[in-house]
């Protein structure tokens, strides 16, 4: 009897620790110019239901969801009216995130990753991404500054929000500055989707202009569609949204270090913001 009971917990061990391996060997070697968002199973619900929320990564809005792996985590909160509500989960979770939404209204959760690294074996694909990220100038300064065309080091890493709306008597908490390294804040409410949303991008807390920024588009029948285009000089753009549809908002921001200023010697750091909503 007592063997017939450890098989299935032994099984069940097994199975978890392969899915986590699994999820380990997705987030590394699948990582390399593929956004990471957070997808709510419900953007807008009642306020006393739970909140389930995957930390999913791929790319054009189609992606493949985390499990809830706290290692990888640096920051994981809800902003409050005055400060941030840490949020935490089980090991293996999934939906990485299962929780309950503080305020009524609108609710802003924050996630950011902890750094992870790139090997690059060849110039090619460094090129391929710096350039599909609107950073060509940074082609010149990798020759200029004598680094390597194979086998050099990048480090990354994943600043995330998701607005909620629950309840529906109250404001909730407006978006803000979070502290993230790279970031967007929507300026207005999400309920006055009658006139464009003003959203800010910033890095290190300051409005960045004239940066790349890619919106995705999720219809109601699923068909996603994509617009490239570029923060003003105040670091705004401004959405009309539809009417029931998902939106992911995307940007990288690319900078040089140093490789004896950093553990894993890299040479470049990508920073890589996203906000996603539904409009109501």
């Amino acid at each position: 009897m007592k063997i017939a009971r450890d098989k299935p917990r032994q099984l069940i061990r097994k199975t978890l620790v392969y899915s986590l391996m699994s999820s380990a060997l997705l987030f590394t070697y699948a990582a390399l110019a593929h956004e990471v968002w957070l997808a709510p199973k419900t953007y807008h619900g009642e306020r006393q239901k739970p909140v389930q929320i995957d930390i999913r990564l791929g790319q054009n809005f189609i992606g493949d969801a985390l499990r809830y792996r706290p290692r990888t985590i640096a920051k994981l909160a809800f902003l409050t009216r005055t400060a941030t509500a840490p949020v935490t989960g089980r090991l293996g979770d999934l939906p990485a995130i299962q929780t309950a939404a503080p305020e009524d209204g609108q609710n802003i959760l924050i996630y950011q990753s902890l750094p992870e690294k790139m090997l690059y074996k060849n110039f090619d694909k460094f090129a391929e991404f710096v350039q599909e990220k609107g950073h060509e100038k940074l082609l010149d300064q990798h020759g200029q500054r004598g680094l390597p065309d194979k086998y050099f080091t990048e480090i990354y890493s994943r600043f995330a929000k998701t607005i909620l709306l629950r309840g529906g008597g109250g404001k909730g908490v407006q978006d803000r500055l979070a502290g993230l390294e790279v970031e967007f804040v929507l300026e207005s409410g999400l309920m006055t989707t009658d006139s464009p949303l003003p959203i800010r991008l910033y890095y290190q807390s300051a409005p960045l202009a004239n940066a790349k920024i890619t919106i995705f588009d999720k219809g109601r029948d699923g068909k996603i569609s994509q617009q490239k285009t570029f923060s003003d000089g105040q670091g705004y753009i401004y959405l009309t949204p539809v009417k029931g549809h998902e939106y992911l908002i995307d940007h990288v921001t690319i900078r040089a270090i140093q490789p004896e200023e950093n553990p894993h010697q890299a040479v470049w750091e990508s920073l890589w913001a996203s906000l996603t909503f539904k409009a109501p």
